[in-house]
Order: structure tokens, then sequence, then C-alpha cells
């Protein structure tokens, strides 16, 4: 049975509708909206304060979902708005580097005063200043420490704790540790391209000449600790292909090439999604072991979502990712078995309840008079219709699937009772 609550009396256009997000507790959402030349966010059927422009950050809520941040900007200023207070405004900050501590606690980001200004804001005070651009901001997982870079003198710096760790010609990707005791990064010097783990280069590839999609032989992308923090996994270009690396040892590719990487919850497995050379197959590669190969639609191969699209279960029993097959229908594979054919024009992520019993995902398709429609799919059934479905969840308790649509032109936050 479904149940609205917290509807939206104000009514909207679907365009005029950019993005919802749902609390981690399901309780709560905010939509950004753009109407009437106007940006604002509906939070919980409230519109808030109107802004020139406003950007949800990547991780709006805190852990605990009792904070909510968003980027907006009035008067040639921007402002970090936190739970609907504007903190302190810059002339410039970006959204890709506003944080929220993993413990809920603090709030940090990266601003810019004047032409060369750089400034980390941690809780509304300065806690590093630059004369030159400052990026790549983030928490450590226990929230104890801070990492940014710094981009000086043809050079790239990191820094931990305000500490300068290595300089190097550039620096990419980087990661913690769940247990916050490693730090890993992607570097690249002397034409050479490596991972940097806890402060020692791991195995250098060479640069060559870029090749389809502007990559680099060389290039390492999909850097990801284990969850026990035992294991570092990566991909890395070598000989116009990706071949994957654990802890420093390449992996058997089969003569295809690697696209994602995953780790299961519990660390006991390690998967990776491999396209064969000719780009008409693909499969998944288990702890060494080939799975099925499924045929693939060729397009498929360059929709970076299925790149990235598998999951497995919270109780890490279930692998599961998309196909696009030869007849353009989606197909969910689940341990090695194509389950169903969804005919759309796009899918969602598929998400899993705690106790890893249900899982929803989201089909877009267009109806009888080309309006694009969502469908929800709990268990691969549809369970819900709109016009637009934005964001759905788990209950922390598995006991219900909450989203948030655009129904009616009125913006609802609706519950699944799961049986």
């Amino acid at each position: 049975m479904v149940m609205p609550c917290l509807a939206s009396a104000a009514t909207y256009q679907p365009s005029e509708v950019k993005t919802c997000k749902l609390s981690p507790n399901t309780k709560s959402y905010n939509c950004a909206v753009s109407k009437d030349d106007k940006d604002f966010v509906n939070w919980n059927g409230q519109e808030q304060k109107t802004y020139e422009m406003l950007q949800f950050v990547n991780n709006p809520y805190s852990g605990d979902s009792t904070k909510f941040i968003y980027l907006a900007a009035r008067d040639n200023k921007y402002y970090v708005v936190l739970n609907g207070k504007e903190q302190k405004g810059y002339d410039y900050i970006n959204a890709n580097f506003v944080q929220l501590s993993p413990d809920s606690k603090q709030i940090a980001y990266v601003a810019k005063n004047g032409i060369n200004t750089w400034v980390v804001i941690l809780n509304n005070k300065e806690y590093a200043k630059s004369d030159s651009e400052i990026y790549n901001l983030k928490f450590s997982p226990d929230s104890k420490a801070i990492v940014y870079q710094k981009r000086k003198n043809g050079k790239s710096y990191i820094f931990v704790n305000n500490i300068e760790q290595r300089k190097y010609d550039l620096i990419g990707t980087l990661q913690y540790s769940p247990d916050s005791k490693q730090l890993a990064y992607v570097a690249k010097d002397g034409g050479k391209y490596f991972v940097v783990w806890n402060g020692k280069e791991q195995i250098k590839y060479t640069e060559g000449d870029i090749h389809k999609g502007d990559l680099h032989n060389g290039e390492i992308s999909r850097l990801q600790f284990s969850p026990d923090s035992k294991e570092l996994a990566y991909i890395v270009r070598k000989d116009f292909s990706n071949i994957v690396v654990v802890n420093g040892k390449e992996q058997p590719n089969f003569g295809s090439v690697a696209q994602d990487t995953l780790f299961s919850p519990n660390s006991k497995n390690f998967a990776y999604i491999l396209q064969t050379s000719r780009r008409d197959y693909y499969y998944a590669v288990v702890n060494g072991k080939k799975q099925t190969q499924f045929k693939c639609d060729s397009s498929f191969a360059d929709n970076d979502f299925w790149k990235s699209s598998m999951v497995y279960s919270p109780n890490s029993r279930q692998l599961v990712f998309w196909v696009l097959d030869e007849q353009k229908k989606y197909s969910l594979i689940i341990n090695n078995k194509a389950i169903g054919q969804f005919d759309c024009s796009s899918v969602s992520d598929i998400v899993y309840s705690p106790n890893s019993k249900n899982f929803a995902f989201m089909c877009r398709q267009s109806d009888a008079d080309g309006n694009e429609v969502s469908d929800l799919y709990l268990n691969a059934k549809v369970i819900s219709t709109s016009i637009l479905i934005f964001d759905y969840k788990f209950s922390l308790d598995s006991k219900q699937l909450v989203y948030v649509a655009l129904k009616n032109g009125q913006l609802k936050r609706e519950v699944i009772n799961i049986k």
C-alpha cells in the first residue's frame, strides 16, 4: 500500500524540479527547484529562500540526517547554506568540495576571495589559506583528519591536517581506508602514472598516446580499499586495455577490457566486470573465476553508467549488474543469471534493503503522448509510476521503501510498506 506523506502544496512543471534527495533515515526530503528565474529548495513541502543560483553538493545530508547543506549564490557572492542558514559569503565556492564529516559534527569547504586567495573553511573558521588553488578536500572516515590538494608552480601537493606530504607533477584520485589508517592516491611524475599507498610508490606505468575516449596509456582509475582495509584495488590503462590491479598485482583480464571493480561488504569477494575486445560480450570475474558471458548491444559499451552499475547485497551473497541486450532491453544479472527484460530508455542503480531481502530500481520510458515517466520496481515488479521519481531508499529497519516523486504537479514523499 502506498501512503502519501509530506506533500508540497505548491505545483511545479517537470522541467522546474532539478533533483531531490532523501535523508539517510528516509524521514525528510529536499528538492532543488528553478521557477520564475529563481532557484530555491523545497524542504518537506516548504519553499525556502530564493537565490540566483542553487546547487546541491555531492552528499547533502549528514549521516545522522540532522544536517542538510547546499550551495547558493546571489549578488555576486556564494554561500554554503546549512539547515536553511547562510554561512559567510565568498567570491566563489566549488560545490564539489563542500563536505560534512562522517561523524556529522563538522562542515568544511574550499572558498575563494579576490583573484588569488583560496581558503579552507572548517566549522566557519579559516583552517588553511593559500595563494594557489586548493581542491579535492576530504575528511577521513573517522573525521579526525582533513586532506586537500594544492597546485603551484606546475606541481601538485597533498596536505594532511595542514602538513605537506608529497609533491608530484600531478595528483589525482585520493582514498582513505575505512579504518582511516591508510591513505592512497594516484600520482603522475616524469611521464609515469602510479599509486602512492601509505607514502610508498607502487608499480609505475608509462604514459602513452591518447587512445579511445581521451584516456592515456598508464592512467589509473577506480581506486578503492576493501571494507576491512586490507586490500587496495584499481584499474590501469595498459597497452590500450584496462587491467585490474590488487595489492600491486595485475589480475587476469582474459583478453578483455576491465570496466568496474567491487569488493563485497564482508571483504571475502572481489569482482570486476570485463568487456570483450570486440565489445559484444561482457561478464564478471569473481575471485579470479570467469562467470557467464552475456551478449550486449555495442552501444552499451559506450555508456558510462553500466561501467559502474555493479552492486553487492549488504550480506555479500548477491552480485548484481545490468546488461543491455541486442534487442536494446535491459536485463538484471543476479549471481550470474539474467532476471527479466525491461523495456526502458534508461535504468537506475540497484538499491538493496539493509537486511538484503529486497531490492529496488527505477526504469524510465516514454508514455503514449511522448512524455517521460518513471517506473519504480521492487524485486523486479512495478510498484509505482510517476512523471518523475527522483530518489528512493529503504528505511533503516528495511520495513519501508520510501521515494520522492512529482505527481499531478506536486512533490510528495511516499512510503511503501513491505510485507
